[in-house]
């Protein structure tokens, strides 16, 4: 497959940059598909008919086999700003390498609007060497290189300062590929941390004023350690550059750590049985408080004797769920009026 301009200097004059911008990221898609150089032509000094550039200069790259219209355009403007020679652009990276063979050394000023054009076609890093070997006596016209091109398969080989060039620039984007996992990976599980922790904040704590936690209150404060410990192992194999801009919440949630742990121990002894529970809901339910010390002795016996008569343990899995949610849900709803022939009923349906 080869990839030539089909673009006409006549046509320059009413290309508008928005659609040059787009033939560019198709053709810069096609090489890194063909995967080797080809041809390039660039003015670098073009003028858009853009009314709002209002006249600013931006590179015209030109991508592919050049035909003979643009010899003269070429000729007449390789001492100002044509440069010609092959460009590339690896499949795994965000570069585009142009090897100049022809025109005068491309300026400072000309490299930057070289990398504001590219970032069209979501190319971040411009490389440029020269290779340039007709010192302006005569540089050759574009359909001679294209021609000088085509050896090899059409694919010169790269001088070894390229290939320096382009495996430095590979290493450099997996670095900052691994950097950025690992600072995302980092700021997700601390958003997990921060989340959790406003949790306990503002649903555990209350509950621990009042004397009274459960189960799931336990559990909460045994799934934001995990998230700590997770978050303390991946800062110890985070780089330095991505420990740096975690450092400070590092700092917070080791100053909290202890807080936590104090919270855990007093969840743990808070903790109150199923049959608190119960009657907690059912008197609050009833009469919006929560059962006494007697009343809870009360729905633990019934509890005991719901169980018993359904031989609760003597079932496993999904038998045994249903036949306790059959004595849980009695409790709940009967009371104090708790009978254990009640449940006969709850479980018939829950088992329909």
């Amino acid at each position: 497959m080869s990839i030539k301009i089909k673009l006409k200097p006549n046509v320059l004059d009413k290309l508008t940059f928005a659609k040059y911008a787009t033939l560019l990221r198709v053709k810069i898609q096609k090489v890194k598909k063909l995967g080797k150089s080809v041809p390039c032509l660039i003015f670098t000094d073009h003028s858009f008919p853009d009314p709002k550039l209002k006249g600013k200069l931006l590179p015209l790259i030109l991508i592919g086999d050049v035909p003979t219209v643009w010899d003269k355009l070429y000729k007449d403007r390789k001492k100002a700003d044509a440069k010609l020679g092959m460009c590339s652009v690896p499949a795994d990276q965000p570069t585009f390498s142009f090897e100049q063979q022809g025109g005068k050394t491309m300026k400072p000023d000309a490299l930057k609007r070289m990398r504001l054009v590219l970032k069209q076609a979501k190319i971040t890093n411009f490389e440029l060497s020269e290779n340039i070997k007709d010192n302006d006596k005569g540089n050759p016209s574009p359909k001679v290189a294209a021609a000088a091109g085509a050896v090899a398969g059409g694919t010169p080989k790269a001088n070894p300062e390229e290939k320096k060039k382009q495996k430095r620039a590979k290493k450099v984007a997996k670095a900052k590929e691994i950097l950025g996992n690992q600072g995302k990976e980092l700021g997700k599980v601390l958003k997990a941390y921060k989340a959790q922790y406003k949790v306990i904040q503002s649903k555990v704590v209350p509950k621990l004023k009042s004397g009274r936690t459960n189960r799931k209150d336990l559990t909460k404060m045994r799934s934001i350690q995990e998230v700590r410990k997770d978050f303390m192992k991946k800062f110890s194999e985070a780089n330095k550059k991505i420990q740096g801009k975690f450092s400070s919440a590092k700092a917070q949630i080791e100053k909290q750590e202890l807080k936590l742990a104090k919270l855990s121990l007093s969840v743990k002894k808070h903790k109150s049985t199923m049959a608190q529970q119960i009657a907690d809901s059912y008197f609050n339910k009833k009469k919006k408080r929560k059962a006494t010390e007697d009343e809870v002795k009360l729905f633990q016996e019934n509890l005991k004797k719901g169980i018993a008569y359904r031989k609760v343990n003597e079932f496993k899995g999904e038998e045994r769920t249903l036949h306790l949610k059959a004595v849980v849900q009695t409790l709940k709803l009967r009371g104090t009026k708790f009978k254990v022939e009640d449940t006969d009923k709850v479980y018939n349906k829950l088992a329909a």
